[in-house]
């Protein structure tokens, strides 16, 4: 056995183990040759690879754990879809609504009326053909893996709304006035009660982002009017100094926003990290991304304690977008990919067997 293997495309990989098979057999025909034993060899070789899931509810118990309604939403889902809830209502979808993608596996029932379809002419379930899996076996929180950033002093405390057009005077400074030609720039760090853009152009530096509530803010982050906004290689840890100081996501639709996940290091993939340990928080809470066509965003939406709105449009596809959270309400269309080839290590959720 090797760790890590020794030759091959695994050669030197960390991540992988080899495992190589020997041994001596009698031989039948290569006697007339003077040959009575030969060797014979397998290899193999196994490790993490990326898993085939990227939208997960996690709420064991909630009625529409996945909700999907209105006659303008079309999710199209090019990956594996989990609900863990065992209501009988567990996964809905409702008011002509449509749902595809490539496996639904629900542990409870699906609630499918007024129209709607779950599983339609774009799925690839094939067991059964286009019906989704229920009676499934609950998973795990696919990314409990992954370690937390740290959460260090504030850098900022109760930052002022960066409104465009206006400078705002703080201590470290923040270049720019917010507008197209001179937009506010930010910098990775704490940020106390958050950071809210209303009507500001902005750009994000790469790096964490630690959005630490402690009290009187209503979002973690808010992103209203008509920002725009933008930030490459970055995450959003979202976390408070207790269950009850916690602040949801707020990205309405009419900014446009465009954020995309680290592609390698510790937080490869994540985009906004939700701390796990705040088990207090209320799970009916939401955190809402609702772009549409405006909302770009690259890497996983990782809120195990608390619901996610999402309508991500289908104008702007990302390579992959990954949402891991206690519950999903799709509201408007969304178009959700799988290629994690710019990630080091391919997805974030990583699932271990042969690999070659």
């Amino acid at each position: 056995m090797n760790q890590p293997p020794v030759g091959g495309r695994w050669d030197g990989n960390a991540n992988a183990v080899q495992v190589i098979v020997q041994r001596s057999i009698t031989t039948s025909f290569m006697q007339v040759l003077g040959i009575s034993t030969a060797q014979i060899a397998a290899a193999a070789v196994g490790g993490k690879q990326s898993g085939t899931g990227c939208v997960y509810a996690l709420n064991p118990t909630k009625d529409h754990s996945i909700s999907v309604s209105g006659g303008t939403t079309n999710v199209l889902v090019n990956c594996g879809v989990v609900d863990d809830s065992s209501s009988s209502h567990a996964f809905s979808v409702s008011g002509g609504a449509t749902f595809s993608a490539t496996s639904v596996n629900v542990v409870g029932g699906v609630e499918d009326t007024n129209g709607a379809s779950l599983c339609g002419s774009n799925c690839t379930v094939t067991d059964p053909p286009n019906v989704p899996n229920t009676g499934a076996t609950p998973e795990l929180d696919p990314l409990r893996n992954v370690i937390q950033p740290t959460v260090g002093t504030c850098m900022y405390t109760n930052l002022p709304t960066l409104t465009g057009g206006s400078a705002v005077t703080v201590t470290p400074p923040i270049a720019g006035n917010g507008t197209s030609g001179t937009p506010f720039v930010l910098s990775p760090g704490t940020y106390c009660n958050g950071i809210h853009l209303s009507a500001a152009y902005a750009t994000f530096g790469a790096g964490t982002y630690v959005l630490n509530g402690t009290s009187g803010s209503n979002q973690a982050l808010a992103v209203s009017g008509t920002s725009n906004v933008s930030g490459t290689g970055v995450t959003f840890f979202n976390t408070a100094t207790s269950a009850g100081n916690y602040r949801p996501i707020a990205v309405s639709g009419t900014s446009t926003t465009n954020f995309s996940a680290p592609d390698s290091g510790a937080l490869a993939g994540m985009l906004f990290f939700q701390d796990r340990t705040l088990t207090g928080v209320n799970n009916n809470n939401q955190e809402s991304f609702t772009g549409g066509s405006n909302l770009t965003l690259q890497g996983a939406l990782y809120f195990p304690l608390t619901n996610v709105v999402f309508s991500g449009g289908t104008a702007a596809h990302p390579d992959y977008l990954i949402i891991v959270a206690d519950s999903i309400t799709f509201s408007g269309g969304s178009s959700i990919n799988n290629d994690y080839s710019s990630l080091d290590l391919g997805s974030p959720i990583q699932v271990t067997g042969i690999i070659d």
